[in-house]
């Protein structure tokens, strides 16, 4: 995402500051007052759950702001570029589906706000579309979107009496402590569970099995704020029209999922 920023702008002559909150609100705002005092030309967020407090913060000092994925905003009037996430989840478990799984359980992730929740409905909708019963034990929240996230909501799907034969989890870093949390019990991927991720991290393509992912395209997200950061630049930002584009990615199928046993 960021390579997509500064593609664009170092291109057109601007630096790139980078400053990470940690989703620590308190960090969120003193980097906002120091971006704010320091008079940057805009501010992009990425992935962040910057509330409406924050951006007059930044308009009181006439500096542009373009949200990345905003968490806090659902409608928005600020420039935003989104991924549709619930059409990401929608694929996935389509995908599974497809080949033959009717028990699919989603892996949530509780640190993860609007994020978790669009991919809930993507998966949601599929189930629904398809004539299939979401069991609320079939949806688990892991405590966050690590590994170790991964491992403990997989823990909680095998102490269940009937467990799904799928789990659609929330990305790829918790798909892989769910791996090895199967494989700890002596389970095997695919054969007794399918298991999927989200993000096409790297990571994803050289894990045992290899991870059946959604890739987001990051680099164009980064580009087209970059955009819109430009076109507020050149114009009147307080009299600017918000701009919202929704960007969306595509299923990666790899060895991670296959048909449920017999």
């Amino acid at each position: 995402m960021l390579n997509g920023i500064e593609d664009v702008l170092q291109a057109e002559g601007y630096t790139l500051f980078l400053a990470a909150s940690n989703r620590d609100p308190q960090r969120e705002k003193a980097i906002i007052r120091t971006m704010s005092e320091r008079r940057v030309d805009g501010v992009i967020f990425c992935s962040t759950q910057v509330g409406e407090g924050h951006l007059q913060q930044l308009n009181r000092f006439g500096v542009p702001s373009v949200l990345i994925n905003n968490q806090a905003l659902e409608d928005t009037a600020v420039a935003s570029v989104f991924h549709d996430d619930a059409d990401g989840n929608y694929q996935i478990t389509q995908h599974l589906i497809e080949l033959g799984h009717t028990r699919i359980g989603y892996l949530g992730n509780n640190n993860a706000g609007r994020t978790t929740e669009d991919r809930l409905h993507g998966y949601q909708q599929a189930m629904r579309e398809a004539g299939l019963v979401v069991l609320p034990e079939y949806i688990i929240n892991g405590p966050n979107g690590l590994p170790e996230g991964g491992v403990e909501g997989m823990q909680q799907y095998l102490e269940l009496g009937a467990c799904p034969t799928a789990v659609v989890c929330y990305n790829d870093m918790m798909a892989i402590g769910a791996i090895q949390a199967l494989q700890r019990a002596g389970r095997r991927v695919p054969d007794d569970y399918s298991i999927t991720g989200f993000d096409n991290v790297e990571l994803s393509a050289y894990v045992t099995p290899p991870l059946t992912t959604f890739y987001q395209p990051k680099f164009e997200m980064g580009r087209q704020a970059a955009l819109m950061m430009l076109q507020l630049l050149a114009e009147n930002p307080a009299a600017a029209t918000a701009d919202i584009k929704v960007l969306r990615g595509k299923l990666c199928v790899r060895a991670s999922t296959a048909p449920p046993r017999e």
